[in-house]
């Protein structure tokens, strides 16, 4: 199968789609459910982006799903969801996915993008503290064999006795 992407952030109109609708959100929000408050006006302001930004679009597909079953028909709509009865929830998850990552996920990395970065040094290893270096690692290539041996000596069947090694016969 294919590498199938189906992230719609890459698309600058559903980007900006998105946006516009986060301020049509924000502004309701904010001007109609404020309270007059500073904290009523911005709290509600965030809120509506933010239901705006999601649920805007998310409802633009149920109309698109809708137009769609007023155009084909009930008849066909239905004998299409019997076969592709996943496509319409799968659309709108990865529309309300896509939505939530230009909203939240894509402002951030531009913001990153913006901020000067600092120049990184090589790679070195953490310090090690004096107790470290005294006491080699019991689980060092050198010493696994010897680590597991003690693990297992508990474990281990004791014989009753050495056994007697048998003399040769005299000459």
């Amino acid at each position: 199968m294919g590498d199938t992407n189906m992230d719609m952030t890459r698309s600058k109109i559903f980007n900006v789609g998105v946006y516009a609708c986060a301020v049509t959100g924000a502004l309701t929000g904010a001007i109609g459910y404020g309270g007059g408050t500073i904290g009523g006006v911005l709290g509600m302001g965030a809120a509506g982006a933010v239901a705006g930004g999601l649920g805007i679009p998310l409802a633009l597909t149920g109309v698109a799903v809708l137009g769609y079953i007023g155009y084909v028909g009930i008849k066909s709509t239905l004998k299409a969801l019997k076969s592709e009865g996943a496509a319409v929830p799968l659309g709108l998850a990865i529309v309300g996915y896509s939505a939530a990552k230009a909203l939240f996920v894509e402002p951030v990395k531009a913001l990153a993008a913006l901020l000067p970065k600092k120049e990184q040094s090589p790679q070195q290893p953490p310090a090690r503290s004096i107790d470290d270096a005294a006491k080699p690692s019991r689980l060092q290539a050198g010493n696994l064999k010897s680590a597991f041996a003690n693990i297992m000596k508990p474990l281990r069947k004791k014989s009753a006795a050495p056994k007697a090694q048998a003399k040769p016969p005299a000459p």
